[in-house]
């Protein structure tokens, strides 16, 4: 997964009715989100989007120290991709959508069809929650510098489409926690059925 294949941006209308950035969660279905972010202020939409990636942060370092290394390296049923692997997608993912909402390019993207693997000196707990923890948080320097009036300024993509800066920051929250659950899942594999992030 990519920023790339995300690509239709949330259409964003300024209304004098405010709707506190807290009110709603991201597991809300889509459409029903993008109609209250209509009734939201450009910078009530910037502080909600940056709560929702900070919340996502916080939660996904959790479950990872909720994890052990031996389980982190698993592929369970052999096959399934391990926590190590999705989690250097994630940071991967994270670069791009930095770039893009600093306004620069990034490299394109890999396209050997395969899943992300992590190298060898990535798969230790204190080394991927160091890496993704800075991706993240350069994800919020970033988009802390987005002006509220850029929000919906378009983003051109390589494959002729366009996304913008709210989309960038939706997709940050959404790919993480959507790895996150994963990490839950695979908790619930070995017998842990705490919620490590309350």
């Amino acid at each position: 997964m990519n920023p790339e294949s995300y690509s239709s941006c949330t259409s964003l209308h300024h209304s004098s009715f405010i709707i506190h950035p807290s009110s709603f969660q991201l597991v809300l279905p889509f459409a029903f989100q993008k109609a209250i972010l209509k009734l939201m202020t450009p910078q009530a939409v910037k502080d909600y989007f940056r709560k929702q990636i900070a919340d996502a942060q916080n939660d996904y370092v959790k479950d990872l120290d909720a994890l052990s290394d031996e389980q982190l390296a698993s592929a369970p049923g052999g096959s399934a991709r391990t926590p190590y692997d999705f989690t250097f997608e994630l940071v991967y993912v994270n670069r791009r959508i930095a770039q893009r909402l600093r306004g620069e390019t990034p490299a394109p993207a890999s396209e050997d069809g395969g899943w992300m693997k992590a190298p060898e000196n990535f798969q230790s707990k204190e080394a991927a929650k160091k890496e993704f923890s800075e991706t993240m948080d350069e994800i919020l320097q970033a988009w802390d510098k987005v002006s509220p009036g850029d929000l919906q300024t378009p983003i051109k993509l390589p494959n002729g489409s366009e996304t913008c800066a709210i989309d960038m920051a939706a997709l940050a929250a959404r790919h993480t926690f959507y790895h996150d659950a994963q990490l839950n899942y695979l908790q619930a594999m070995h017998g842990d059925e705490k919620v490590h992030w309350n």
